[in-house]
């Protein structure tokens, strides 16, 4: 221990002079730290990240997650009343999203939806392609669903909305604050997220099953 102690001493002082420079000791130490774990003298314990995992993973914690996310979506706005999508609704939804999820959860519980997807964060030049392609499909729609997750896709909500007279709902999956940036909507839905289990909430809410 003494030696060990000289050893540290030494050192202070050699840094303290300017003989030698923090940053020469920090690449030593980090060498000594790599070697000591390429050589599994560390005993890396990865059991607790295992335990995370089972419990993110259990039935019980699925369950608390699934309750959460359906008591989370919040219908901000309905003002012409085009909710739920439900079987007995014979309204067709075009569903713009780049969310393939969000698609196929709608899909699944209101069997006359389309589906249009846009990528996470559009171009110039994908807005205008996109915009064109939604024009020419709103004859075949009685009601478009925009399922957004960043504010670069509120362009194109805008852009569609000032140009058609179908009826629009917009999900946000991010920002509950994004309505302020829209125009011409009927319909708001705050979902705060991406799980899996805020996306199927959404479509449960949408549909009438929650």
């Amino acid at each position: 221990e003494q030696k060990k102690y000289d050893v540290y001493k030494t050192l202070l002082e050699a840094v303290r002079t300017g003989d030698l420079s923090e940053k020469r000791i920090d690449e030593s130490v980090k060498r000594i730290l790599a070697l000591k774990l390429k050589r599994g003298i560390f005993n890396v314990d990865r059991r607790p990240a295992t335990l995370v995992q089972d419990i993110l993973e259990s039935p019980n914690h699925q369950k608390i997650a699934k309750q959460i996310a359906s008591q989370a979506v919040t219908v901000v706005f309905d003002r012409d009343k085009l909710l739920p999508f439900g079987e007995d609704n014979p309204k067709k939804v075009l569903v713009i999203t780049p969310l393939l999820q969000f698609y196929k959860d709608l899909k699944f519980y209101h069997e006359r939806v389309g589906g249009y997807f846009i990528p996470f964060r559009p171009t110039v030049d994908q807005l205008n392609s996109a915009t064109e392609e939604i024009l020419s499909k709103k004859h075949r729609y009685d009601i478009i669903v925009f399922g957004v997750t960043h504010s670069s896709q509120l362009e194109l909500i805008n852009r569609i909305s000032q140009k058609i007279e179908n009826p629009i709902v917009v999900v946000s999956f991010n920002s509950p604050y994004y309505v302020r940036q829209l125009s011409h909507i009927s319909t708001y839905i705050c979902s705060y997220g991406v799980e899996k289990e805020l996306i199927q909430s959404t479509a449960e809410v949408m549909s009438g099953i929650i």
